[in-house]
């Protein structure tokens, strides 16, 4: 309910984005919602309802949804309950009755479920006033939630190259994702699922690479997985520069910030780096001068940065 956006006390005779309906849209203020959601009365004058067509669900499938609702709280002649009905195709038409709103606190009610199997594709779900008059049952914070198919059954055992049910799909076109995601992860009997033996090949290969070494890494990765190796090695090799007494020995911590291209030099293309390593001078440059840093500058020396 929170398009468009209305001003906090007021109201709007109209239907929320993305619904149809007969009703008001009621600013934050006006709905009283505890968490500041706007709301929507099912009464605009006369009996209205609330309804949207439920995209991308299949007829066969389960689907839960959840609300909010209250009393209608405009003002103090507004009848203490109010009634409604939320239906839709292939579930059963279930009538509600709000909370008094001589509740203590809050009459908004955060209970409501409402689960049905779709008869149709693109089911269209309603809420119905079962009220005459200005005020209606409120509603607010719609969620819907869709379960597995009916008809579909999941196979007792993962074959080979049958997806697992239990993992999120890959759209068709697309390669299975990769990192974190457990869509490569072997099936029980030990094959991968389609898509995911080349990976797994490849990255034993990558594993054999020896370090630093970007042109073997390269002829398996994939994703940037050359990248990251290469990057993780270049990391070791700042670390250790980072440790080394360069001030006492700035020569030899010139030496070890400069032996660190050449680890690249071999494998990556000018047009790999904003500045080619192999235009660094790395010769001389570098201050005696206790406590200060030094970096190398593309096309030039060895300059020194300015004490912190």
């Amino acid at each position: 309910m929170a398009l468009p956006s209305v001003a906090t006390g007021g109201l709007l005779t109209r239907a929320p984005d993305f619904w149809q309906g007969s009703g008001d849209l009621y600013g934050s203020g006006l709905a009283k919602h505890p968490r500041n959601l706007q709301a929507f009365d099912l009464n605009p004058g006369t009996t209205g309802f609330l309804r949207q067509t439920l995209q991308n669900i299949k007829a066969g499938t389960s689907v839960t949804v959840r609300w909010d609702d209250s009393p209608n709280q405009y003002d103090a002649a507004a009848p203490d309950t109010r009634r409604y009905n939320i239906s839709a195709p292939g579930g059963t038409t279930k009538e509600l009755v709000t909370l008094p709103r001589t509740t203590v606190g809050t009459p908004w009610r955060f209970t409501n479920s409402y689960t049905f199997t779709a008869s149709t594709d693109n089911p269209v779900l309603a809420f119905t006033s079962l009220d005459t008059g200005i005020y209606g049952a409120v509603i607010a914070d719609v969620r819907v939630d869709q379960n597995a198919a009916t008809d579909t059954p999941n196979p007792e055992t993962p074959t080979t190259n049958t997806p697992d049910p239990s993992r999120p799909p890959v759209p068709s076109g697309d390669r299975p994702p990769v990192g974190n995601s457990n869509t490569c992860v072997p099936f029980s009997d030990g094959s991968m699922p389609t898509g995911c033996v080349e990976q797994t090949k490849n990255q034993q290969a990558i594993d054999n690479c020896p370090p630093g070494n970007a042109s073997c890494v390269a002829k398996y990765a994939t994703d940037g997985a050359a990248t990251k190796q290469d990057t993780a090695y270049t990391a070791g090799l700042v670390a250790g520069l980072v440790n080394k007494d360069r001030y006492s020995s700035p020569a030899n911590a010139a030496n070890a910030m400069c032996a660190i291209y050449k680890q690249h030099t071999g494998s990556y293309t000018q047009d790999q780096y904003e500045y080619a390593p192999g235009t660094w001078n790395c010769k001389g440059g570098l201050s005696d001068q206790d406590g200060e840093q030094t970096r190398p500058t593309p096309g030039g020396t060895l300059t020194q940065l300015p004490s912190s």
